[in-house]
C-alpha cells in the first residue's frame, strides 16, 4: 500500500507474566466519499482476492476494465504491491497463530475497495481504499491509493499534468480547499485548525490522493493527516470552476 507517510501503529508489549486484555477489534472506517455519477463510455468488472492464514486475512476487490490488457496490468501491480508490502509487515510482527488466539489479538488483515471516478476515452479516474490491521494494535489504519490514466497519451495523470506552469496552484488548491474541511470538521466538533492548515497546506504530499469526475477534483485525506483518527478519512469536492485560469484549458 507509495508509500505514502504513514502513522505508524504501536504493538501491546506483553510485560512480565500478565497476560494482556483482549482487544475489540474494529471494522474499518468507512470512508466519507461523495457521490458521483460515472461516465458510462466504459466499464468496469470486479475482481475479487481472498486470502486466509493462522495470522493473516486479505480480502480485496479491484477493477478489471475494457481498456488495454496493459491498463489492466498497471491495476493489477498496484494491488499486488500492497500484498506483498502488507505480508513482509504482518510477518516481521514475529507473532504466531497460537499467540495471536492466546493474547486475543486477531489476526492482521488487509481490505482494499475500490471507487470509480472517471471511465472515458481520454480518461480513467480510480481509488483503491485500503484499510490494514497489524495484530496487536490498538486499531486499524486506512489510505487511499489512486488511479489517474491519461489513455490517449498512454500515462498515469498527475496533479502538476492539469495546471498551467508556473503558477502557483498548490496555495491554490489548498486555499480552496481547507475552508471546506473546516466547514465538514466543525460542524462534527472534530476541528483543529493547525492540524487542517498543516494537514491540507500548499505541499504537493497533501494533495498526492486524488481523483477527478468530469466537473472537478476529489482530494482524500488520511486518518490523522487533518484530524484525530475518530474523524476518520476525509473526501473534499472541488469544482475545475473554482480554481479557474489556473488549469490547463482542456479541464475547462
Amino acid at each position: 500500500m507509495k508509500k505514502l507517510p504513514f502513522i505508524a501503529l504501536s504493538l501491546i508489549l506483553l510485560s512480565g507474566c500478565q497476560q494482556p486484555a483482549p482487544l475489540v477489534k474494529e471494522e474499518p472506517l468507512p470512508v466519507d466519499l461523495p457521490v458521483v455519477e460515472t461516465p458510462k463510455e466504459h466499464a468496469a468488472e470486479t475482481v475479487t482476492y481472498e486470502d486466509e492464514t493462522g495470522t493473516y486475512i486479505i480480502k480485496i476487490e479491484y477493477p478489471k476494465l475494457d481498456y488495454t490488457e496493459e491498463i489492466n496490468q498497471k491495476i493489477k501491480k498496484k494491488i499486488d504491491s500492497e500484498i506483498k508490502l502488507f505480508i513482509e509487515e504482518a510477518n516481521s510482527l514475529e507473532l504466531t497463530a497460537e499467540e495471536i488466539e492466546e493474547f486475543g489479538y486477531g489476526k492482521s488483515g488487509l481490505w482494499i475497495d475500490y471507487a470509480v471516478y472517471l471511465l472515458t476515452d481520454d480518461y480513467i479516474s480510480l481509488s483503491m481504499e485500503s484499510s490494514v490491521y497489524n495484530s496487536g494494535a490498538a486499531h486499524p489504519y486506512s489510505y487511499t491509493e489512486v488511479f489517474n490514466y491519461d489513455v490517449k497519451n498512454d500515462k498515469e495523470l498527475l496533479l502538476v499534468d492539469m495546471f498551467v506552469p508556473d503558477t502557483m496552484f498548490w496555495e491554490a488548491i489548498s486555499a480552496t480547499v481547507i475552508p471546506k474541511i473546516k466547514d465538514k470538521l466543525y460542524e462534527d466538533e472534530l476541528a483543529d485548525d493547525g492540524w487542517i492548515d498543516e494537514g491540507a497546506g500548499p505541499d504537493p504530499k497533501n494533495f498526492s490522493a486524488f481523483n477527478i469526475t468530469e466537473t472537478g477534483f476529489v482530494f482524500h485525506f488520511f486518518p490523522y493527516q487533518v484530524a484525530a483518527y475518530a474523524a476518520g478519512p476525509q473526501a473534499i469536492e472541488v469544482e475545475f470552476e473554482e480554481l479557474g485560469a489556473i488549469l490547463m484549458p482542456e479541464w475547462l
